[in-house]
Parts: C-alpha cells; sequence; structure tokens
C-alpha cells in the first residue's frame, strides 16, 4: 500500500511515503475504518454533534474515499462492523452505558468546555471507536484530534495539522489504539478581526455581502477546524462610522440620528449581520462585538448632540476621518454609552459577549479630560458593564487594554458584576520580541478575573509583509506558564490578513493554536521540520528549517528598531513597514546629522543584509526543486524583497552622508538606489498573497496598489534629493 501525503490548499504532492511508515499503523492493537463501518450519533445529538460527524465523514473521503452512513443510536447496528460513537453523555445513551460499566470516564474537571475524550476498545464483541466530550464543542474538537492522530500514525509525524490530507490507496483508513484524555491549557483560542464585514455598507449590498460571507465562512471554517473557539470583530470602517459603531447596528427610540445609516439601512444590517453571528455560534466559534470605549464621535451625533462632543487637542489623524472625540467628563456621554450597550445586547442574543477596548488615538479623551482619563474610563466603563449585565446576566465582557485602566491591585475589576475577561498587548504593542513583558501581577494563582496576552499575525509594523513567529511566542511564554498552573485564559490572535495556503502565516496561525492547547508539548523546531516535510519533502525540510532560522532572527532584529533607519521607530511604534520606503525618510534624510547613528544605521543593514543573502542562497539552491509549489514561491520572492528593502535603504542612508557637492557620486547612489526600488517593485509584483490592509480587493489590486504606493514613495524621495542637491 502507498500514501501520499499532500497538504490541502491545492498544494502538489511532493512527498511520498512508502511501506516503510505503514508499520505504524499496521500493528496488532490497530483497528480499521471501511466502507462497512457506521458513524453513530445519539438520539439527543445536536447541529454541533452532528457537524461533528459530517466533518470526520469528509475527512474520510478525503482519506481513503470513504462515506460511512452517519445513523441514530436507536437504530439497528451490524454486530459485524467498526463502529464510532459521536456525542456527549448527556444526548449519547450508548457512552452513557460504557460510563455506568466503567468502561469509560467523561469528567467535566478533566475536560472542561472544550476538551475532548477518545478511546478505543473491544467491547461486548463491539469493535469502538468512543470520541465524545462534556460539551458538544468538545466533541467536534475529538474529532479533528483523532484525525491527526490517524495523520500522525500513516505519516509519522509528530507535529501534525488537520490541514494534511491523506491520500490512501485503499478504501480503508487504519486506526492507532487511542486513550485520550486532553483539554486547552489556553480556555480562548481565537480571532480577533478587523472590520470583519459586519458593516452596514457590505451587509446591506448583496455582492458585498456574497463575497464577505464566503471570506467569513472560510476564517470560520479554519477556526473550528483548528480547535479554536472564538471570534471578535474590530469596528474600524472607512468613510464613515469608526471606532464606534454601536450606533449603526442599533435603534434606539430615546437618542434620533445617530447613525450617518438610515434606519431602514439599520434594520437590513441587523438582520444580516445576525445571521453571519449565528453562523460563528453554529459552527462552534463564540462570536463577541467590540468597540472602542468611548471611540469617537461620528458626524450625525456631532449634528444631534453636540453637547456630547469635546474639544480636538492635536490628533490631525482623527480630524482628517471627520470624528471628534467625546466629551468624557458629560454624564449624558456615560447614559448614552450605557443605552448603546444595553441595546446591542438586546438586539444581539446570538453573541457570547461584548469587546471593550480602550486604547491608542482610538479612545483618546477630550482636551478638558485628559488629567482625569482614568478615573473617567472607570466611570464609563462601569455604566456600560452594568447596563450589558442587566440584560444578560451570562454575558462575558472582554475589557483589552486593560493596562490603561491603572488597576494594579485588581480592585476595580472586581467591582464589575459581570464575567470579565481582561487583556494586555504582547510587550507594549505587539512587538517583535520573545517576551510579553507580562507584569507580576498578572501572573498570580489568585482569579481575581481571567486574563488574555494578545498576539499579532503579523506584526502590525511588518504590513505589507509576513515573517515566521512560531518560536517568538514559544519562547516567549515560556517564563510565564508552568503546568501546575494556569494563569492566562488566553492569546487570541489579531491577524491583519488571513490567506491560509500561501505564505508562513499558515505556520503562524496553526502555532498559536497549538500553543493555546499546550505550550509544553510543543516544539518549534519539530513544528516547522515536520510542516516542510509535509509540504515540501523530507529531503529538503531540513533546508528549509535553516531558511527559517534565519529569516525569523532577521524579521525579529530588523523589527525591534527598523535598523536605527527612522528616528524614534522603535518598539511600539504603529507605523507601517511601507511607510518608510520612501515618504517616511524624509525626516530621516532631514535629521541624519549624528554621524554616531548613521554608522549604527550602516553597520545594522550590513549585517542585516550578509544574512539576508545566506537565507536568500538557501532558497536559490532550492528553487530547481520547489519553484513550482505556490508557497515556496511566495518565500522566495519575499526573501528577494526584503532584500532589496536592506539594500535600497542603505543607499538611502550613503545619500544623506555625501557631501552634496560631490554631484557625480549622488547621480550614482540615486540611480543605485533607483535600481534597487525597481527589484523590490518587482519582487513584490512576483507574489501571490500579501499582508495588506485592503479589504474587498484581489490579490492582483493589492499589488497593483501597493507598487503604486512605492513608485509615488519613490517619486517623492527623487523629488526631495531634487531639492536638497538644488
Amino acid at each position: 500500500m502507498k500514501t501520499i501525503l499532500t497538504i490541502s490548499h491545492n498544494f502538489i504532492p511532493f512527498f511520498i511515503l512508502l511501506n516503510v511508515l505503514i508499520f505504524s499503523c499496521t500493528s496488532e492493537k490497530s483497528r480499521t475504518i471501511d466502507s462497512r463501518s457506521q458513524l453513530v450519533l445519539g438520539s439527543k445529538a445536536n447541529d454541533l454533534e452532528r457537524l461533528a460527524a459530517e466533518e470526520l465523514n469528509h475527512y474520510l473521503k478525503s482519506f481513503a474515499g470513504l462515506k460511512l452512513p452517519i445513523i441514530d443510536e436507536a437504530q439497528f447496528l451490524n454486530e459485524d462492523v467498526s463502529l464510532v460513537y459521536i456525542g456527549t453523555p448527556q444526548n449519547h445513551e450508548e457512552i452513557r452505558k460504557l460510563i455506568n460499566a466503567g468502561v469509560i470516564t467523561v469528567k467535566e474537571t478533566e475536560l472542561g468546555d472544550y476538551g475532548y475524550r477518545i478511546k478505543t476498545l473491544q467491547h461486548q464483541d463491539k469493535d469502538l471507536t468512543i470520541i465524545t466530550a462534556h460539551t458538544s464543542k468538545g466533541v467536534l474538537n475529538g474529532v479533528y484530534a483523532f484525525l491527526e492522530e490517524v495523520i500522525g500514525s500513516y505519516t509519522g509525524l509528530k507535529s501534525v495539522d488537520i490541514s494534511y490530507s491523506l491520500d490512501v490507496s485503499t478504501e480503508m483508513i487504519k486506526v492507532p489504539e487511542l486513550d485520550l484524555v486532553k483539554k486547552p491549557y489556553a480556555e480562548l483560542i481565537g480571532f480577533e478581526w478587523e472590520g470583519m464585514a459586519l458593516d452596514n455598507t457590505t451587509l446591506i449590498d448583496s455582492a458585498k455581502r456574497a463575497r464577505a460571507f464566503s471570506y467569513w465562512g472560510d476564517l470560520i471554517t479554519w477556526g473550528r477546524r483548528h480547535k479554536m473557539n472564538t471570534i471578535t470583530n474590530w469596528p474600524y470602517l472607512k468613510g464613515k462610522s469608526s471606532m464606534n459603531n454601536f450606533p449603526d447596528i442599533v435603534l434606539l427610540d430615546q437618542y434620533k440620528n445617530i447613525s450617518p445609516y438610515t434606519d431602514e439601512e439599520i434594520k437590513k444590517g441587523i438582520v444580516k449581520r445576525k445571521e453571519f453571528l449565528r453562523y460563528a455560534s453554529e459552527n462552534g466559534m463564540e462570536p463577541y462585538l467590540m468597540i472602542y470605549v468611548p471611540g469617537w464621535v461620528n458626524k450625525a451625533i456631532q449634528k444631534s448632540y453636540p453637547q456630547f462632543v469635546g474639544e480636538l487637542e492635536g490628533g490631525e489623524w482623527i480630524r482628517r476621518q471627520g470624528a471628534r472625540p467625546f466629551a468624557w467628563s458629560n454624564p449624558d456621554v456615560h447614559q448614552f454609552m450605557a443605552d448603546l450597550c444595553r441595546e446591542v445586547v438586546k438586539t444581539y442574543p446570538e453573541i457570547t459577549g461584548l469587546h471593550l477596548r480602550v486604547w491608542g488615538a482610538e479612545s483618546l479623551p477630550d482636551a478638558q479630560s485628559v488629567e482625569n482619563k482614568t478615573a473617567l474610563i472607570r466611570v464609563i466603563i462601569k455604566k456600560m458593564v452594568e447596563a450589558a449585565s442587566e440584560i444578560n446576566p451570562d454575558l462575558n465582557i472582554i475589557l483589552s487594554g486593560y493596562r490603561n485602566f491603572e488597576d494594579h491591585d485588581f480592585s476595580y475589576v472586581e467591582s464589575l458584576p459581570a464575567n470579565i475577561i481582561i487583556q494586555r498587548k504582547w510587550h507594549t504593542d505587539w512587538d517583535v520580541i520573545p517576551d510579553a513583558k507580562v507584569p507580576d501581577s498578572w501572573q498570580t494563582k489568585e482569579a481575581f478575573a481571567r486574563r488574555m496576552i494578545s498576539v499579532s499575525i503579523p506584526q502590525e509594523e511588518a504590513i505589507p509583509f509576513w515573517f515566521p513567529s512560531a518560536r517568538l511566542f514559544q519562547k516567549g511564554l515560556e517564563g510565564y506558564i508552568s503546568r501546575e498552573t494556569s494563569p492566562f485564559y488566553g492569546f487570541p490572535i489579531n491577524p491583519r490578513n488571513w490567506v491560509v495556503g500561501k505564505t508562513e502565516n499558515d505556520l503562524n496561525f496553526i502555532a498559536i493554536s497549538k500553543l493555546s492547547w499546550d505550550p509544553f508539548e510543543f516544539n518549534y523546531e519539530t513544528y516547522y521540520k515536520d510542516f516542510y516535510t509535509n509540504l515540501y519533502g523530507r529531503q529538503y525540510a531540513d533546508d528549509m528549517f535553516d531558511y527559517t532560522l534565519v529569516s525569523m532572527d532577521i524579521a525579529e532584529d530588523f523589527l525591534a528598531d527598523f535598523a536605527g533607519i527612522i528616528e524614534g521607530m522603535g518598539i511600539g511604534n504603529w507605523e507601517r513597514m511601507h511607510n518608510f520606503m520612501g515618504v517616511g525618510l524624509k525626516l530621516f534624510l532631514d535629521e541624519r546629522k549624528d554621524e554616531k547613528k548613521n554608522q549604527y544605521t550602516i553597520s545594522k543593514l550590513d549585517s542585516l543584509m550578509s544574512r539576508q543573502r545566506s537565507a536568500n542562497q538557501i532558497l536559490e539552491d532550492l528553487k530547481p526543486h520547489l519553484m513550482e509549489n505556490e508557497y515556496f514561491s511566495n518565500t522566495y520572492f519575499l526573501s528577494k524583497a526584503l532584500l532589496s528593502v536592506f539594500e535600497s535603504r542603505k543607499t538611502m542612508v550613503e545619500i544623506a552622508m555625501s557631501d552634496t557637492s560631490q554631484l557625480s557620486e549622488i547621480k550614482g547612489l540615486r540611480d543605485q538606489l533607483k535600481q534597487q526600488n525597481d527589484e523590490l517593485i518587482k519582487s513584490i509584483m512576483s507574489l501571490t498573497d500579501l499582508s495588506c490592509e485592503e479589504r474587498g480587493q484581489t490579490v492582483d489590486e493589492k499589488k497593483l496598489s501597493l507598487r503604486a504606493s512605492f513608485e509615488r514613495e519613490l517619486r517623492s524621495v527623487e523629488e526631495y534629493l531634487d531639492g536638497l542637491q538644488n
């Protein structure tokens, strides 16, 4: 028998495993699932348990062309076939009988809300595989875990993923002997998703909604298949309301004209938004609705309730959006925010919780409230939490950006009447360093509140590129966790782009899920090598791992201070990578008077270039064998693009340091800069996936937009250099 191992995103099957790997699948204790087998649901099975059975069938068909009958336990069972019991003890009488007979145990304390129990056994002449849990979501997770065990037994890989596909030559699957009890280390596993297509503009347009729902559906499917359980939106929406879009998603009788949308548009949006939220819940992904608190005052509120509007001090970025800050000290504003929360919870019973975020310019106080902002935000949040809890006492409420509450002894969070989850960012602002900078107070064993550390993939500053970050997060967590205690409730991902199957972002997303489930067994070296073995073949896996080690070093080093290229652009800065490609360097050119800093930048870029060339050489050697693979192709061109970034920025430094009287020297450097930027654009245009912020664009549209951006920046730099020489 021959097994071909591929990845599920239309990749070419590079890796062929021959009979030597089948030994692990043919031991005396192994069982088989074949065309005579049956998937048995409980007579009280709910929709999630039925989905679990359908998903098992989906993968069995993918692996071996099997499509098994899904039957009710009350139906006649053929004694000569192998059976797979799927369900909770509450809904599955046959599983309950096995528990009562002492054959299997299913303890809530061992499994929690998301864990699973998998056991293979012979019982009363029946060949059984039991996939059960305390909850239906746990059962669904158990099905995916079972399938991963099967993949591992066939391939011999230690770190496998459900996205690996087995193409088995016979219509039969060998099942290894299993007796597993597993629950995740972190309870909340999932996405903080920007935009998330929940705005009225998208939802009330049928074509836009269809595209958004397809994207949404793919995201939900991927999340549930990787044993995730949560999704929360970010309320960015360019053009109408932003940062606080609750006025756009409910109708309040006591407040009129608080949204740029009409009442009819809001009603239509509510209907479709509820469909999106239900779809998430039906797939075991618990949805939250998020706003910045108090966010910004949109133009409609500015006109209808001018007393809600505060004076803006600075904040030109906010002013350009047509927004203003709320008057934080106005009690009517506090009540307005509470009324919004109450109505959102009432309107959307589909949600698991609210995500109330206090952060940065998006939560900028008005000029009169700056000195008292901490006390005021506490008042506002408390009224919002109280209002939401009146409607649904079981609602979860995430308070993110919690460092802004200055609640060092956690007395404030303890005063709130709700199921509170508090959250902070990795380090200061999702920084690219293997240290989350978690304060000692957050590591206490006392359960003052559920605590989360959010991570960012790709890290905000890296847009429009990506980088592998599994090692960064594994190393960053090691100093804070132990098997005895679980101080963190979750490590939610804040991604800027989500397209799996094309870049190292696959590795990053999957790694966070695996770290959330078991950070102690996860090993980034094994993880990367097994992924590459699956994707490219064993003969290329080690070289790709070597490349990954180098590229991780480069990304972490470069992004820590942007190689000293831009003054003040160190850790915690919100700028994007493409912002300093051209226009952002004007400030750099103006202020390069410090010879010591110039030399540091040159030295840092030389080091980065040297390492990047080494990484690129590894890929050049692999290119003849792997270039037809889209995943490899994107990695290859990204690496070339990064080298062009480093080379062109070094040329910029050299131009800034040049004697302006040496026209021929400067002309040579400018010609060199243009060539390097052309190479950068050429590499970017060869990519088939980009970590861009734009929504609703095709890959080609994103590439054209990005190329135009680089070309504008280059022209701007050229014009600026002309001015310097003149």
